[in-house]
């Protein structure tokens, strides 16, 4: 009796065994895929937005499946409440979105936005499911690589882009009949218009890609600065060497007055922490290849590396010295401010419960009541908090704000200078542009989120 105890004992473990090793190949085979599918949502912030847009849909449901089935196969499976409350802002203020629908005028442009910013609560689901064992060093590391790969595959496309409207575009022939030097100025001030003439797209000019490439742009510093074992090699440092000067040069130069303050100040942050670090001879190095950069560009390219700004300057003092019909415009301030104004003076007549997220309609009507004369430019405040405040009132906008109070949390909890830099990216797309309305900016949001919500 012993014998045959002792034996269906042993059967039991041998099964319990084989079940244990089945559950670990396909949770092993789950963390391949999600591995591959959050290194194709990295790779793709080159591709062109018709393109880039239908990708991240499909990839994003993907890996969204691919982290429940994960979730399901841990051992002990147990709800983590610390893990998801940092994500509660976003929920709360997404079911706000959906009651907004009721009161909104135009029903159906508020669902459709609604169905935009679905991912609010698909993005955080990837975090969440892998949990935070999911994200080592070393596959950080590979996804580091992979997002500065496809940041530098971009810089070679609008570069190449760039060269060819700058040698083929028309309108610049007259500034080459002065000098290289104009028409070079003249190119750089107003890249969009000539790129966009010439029926591309792909230009560097957006604050939300100036973001994204300021981004990898620090990452490659901070290892240099903290002398991470992937630059051993004589090849990947020259590599990243070179990557850093382009992606200076692509950011210096790109039509993003935003993107151009927050490098400056992401500049600024890396010297501080080489400081910190003791790398010495990193500062003077790179601060003498800076300085010899901007000695040899400013002369040829000065004036088409500052216009932008100089021009918003002049727009800023012309609309607060001079009527209205005399203020200077630049296609890109002015009406930004005007958007402003409009958003304050509907905020103002509805600040409880806004206008729902169908506020588009609206905007526009009262945008063309006040500035006729003027012209549509923007559909919206560009403004994420005018923005949260016009469709869910004052208790969306506290729920915003209760979210920047999770991310400041967490980042200052982190204490990495990265988490920083993407905060003030974040920040600096917020005051100039809305992230609620595309998929790839709330991934640029969401994945600096669960990083920092998961990494502690």
């Amino acid at each position: 009796m012993a014998q045959w105890m002792c034996f269906f004992e042993k059967k039991d473990m041998y099964r319990a065994d084989s079940s244990r090793t089945r559950i670990a190949f396909f949770r092993g085979l789950f963390v391949f895929l999600q591995s591959l599918a959050v290194g194709l949502l990295l790779f793709s912030f080159w591709l062109p937005y018709d393109i880039s847009y239908n990708f991240y849909s499909y990839v994003l449901g993907v890996s969204v499946g691919i982290s429940v089935v994960y979730a399901c196969l841990r051992p002990r499976l147990s709800w983590e409440w610390s893990q998801s409350r940092p994500f509660l802002p976003m929920v709360l203020l997404y079911l706000l979105m959906w009651l907004s629908v009721l009161y909104s005028m135009d029903k159906v442009e508020a669902v459709r936005r609604c169905w935009y910013c679905l991912s609010l609560l698909l993005y955080p689901v990837i975090f969440v499911g892998m949990g935070r064992d999911f994200f080592s060093v070393k596959r950080c590391r590979l996804w580091a690589v992979v997002f500065v790969a496809s940041c530098f595959v971009e810089i070679l496309c609008r570069t190449g882009l760039s060269v060819y409207c700058f040698c083929t575009v028309p309108e610049l022939e007259p500034y080459r009949q002065v000098g290289f030097v104009a028409a070079l100025n003249e190119f750089l001030g107003f890249q969009n218009i000539y790129l966009s003439w010439a029926g591309y797209k792909l230009v560097m000019h957006t604050t939300f890609e100036a973001m994204v490439l300021n981004f990898a742009f620090a990452l490659v510093a901070m290892s240099w600065i903290r002398k991470d074992s992937i630059l051993r090699r004589k090849g990947l440092r020259l590599g990243a060497l070179f990557f850093e000067f382009l992606s200076a040069l692509t950011l210096l130069s790109s039509n993003s007055k935003t993107g151009q303050v927050i490098f400056g100040c992401t500049l600024l942050i890396l010297f501080f922490q080489a400081f910190k670090y003791k790398r010495y001879r990193l500062v003077i190095g790179a601060g003498a290849l800076l300085c010899s950069f901007l000695i040899v560009l400013l002369p040829y390219a000065g004036k088409g590396l500052t216009s932008r700004m100089t021009r918003s300057l002049e727009v800023f003092e012309s609309f607060f010295s001079k009527p209205q019909e005399e203020v200077v415009s630049d296609g890109s301030t002015l009406p930004r401010i005007y958007c402003w104004q409009v958003a304050a003076r509907m905020i103002r007549e509805r600040p409880l419960a806004g206008y729902g997220m169908g506020f588009y309609s609206d905007f526009n009507k009262k945008f063309a009541e006040i500035y006729g004369d003027y012209g549509k430019v923007y559909s919206d405040s560009h403004n994420q908090f005018l923005n949260t405040m016009l469709s869910n009132g004052l208790l969306g906008l506290a729920l915003f704000l209760w979210l920047w109070v999770c991310m400041i949390r967490l980042a200052w909890q982190e204490k990495k200078v990265l988490g920083w830099i993407w905060l003030l990216s974040v920040f600096g797309l917020c005051m100039v542009d809305t992230f609620f309305n595309s998929l790839v900016f709330l991934f640029y949001l969401c994945a600096g989120y669960g990083l920092l919500s998961l990494k502690r």
